[in-house]
């Protein structure tokens, strides 16, 4: 998706994208009904709900939406808050912003990854500390390893 591509370029928060990700084809209820809830504030939301309905997807959170094997069920009425969403923090990088919401502001993901994986390269930090520095982020800790094999 093309739209997607954009957004993230242009630095907006894309939250289906990055940390987190997973939820959006969990088999958890609650994980999916999460995601749907995040998909309220994504750029992307109606041109994603669109692919999803022509492409015939049956699983997953796309467009707000939780889609199951029967027919597609909205998640919420429109105009109605979700009612949890992650606490605000400070984002996992330690450059000291706020998330919304996460482990990270949008992009810094990668730019914790690459500066994890330079100090472990230089051996100036063990494997299992950069591994445990992405705490509660499993993708990123399996891209660490990826990089290191």
């Amino acid at each position: 998706m093309g739209t997607i591509a954009a957004a993230v370029a242009a630095g907006q928060e894309v939250p289906c994208v990055g940390p987190g990700g997973e939820a959006w084809t969990s088999d958890d209820r609650e994980d999916q009904e999460l995601a749907a809830d995040r998909c309220l504030d994504c750029p992307a939301l109606a041109l994603c709900g669109a692919y999803a309905s022509l492409a015939g997807e049956r699983a997953g959170v796309w467009g707000g939406q939780v889609r199951e094997s029967g027919p597609v069920r909205a998640h919420r009425k429109q105009g109605v808050r979700p009612k949890k969403r992650p606490a605000p923090g400070p984002c996992t990088c330690g450059c000291g912003v706020m998330t919304r919401g996460g482990w990270y502001v949008s992009g810094h993901d990668g730019v914790h990854l690459a500066a994890l994986l330079a100090a472990v390269r230089r051996r100036e930090l063990h494997v299992s500390h950069a591994i445990g520095a992405l705490h509660g982020t499993p993708g990123l800790q399996a891209k660490l390893r990826q990089f290191l094999q």
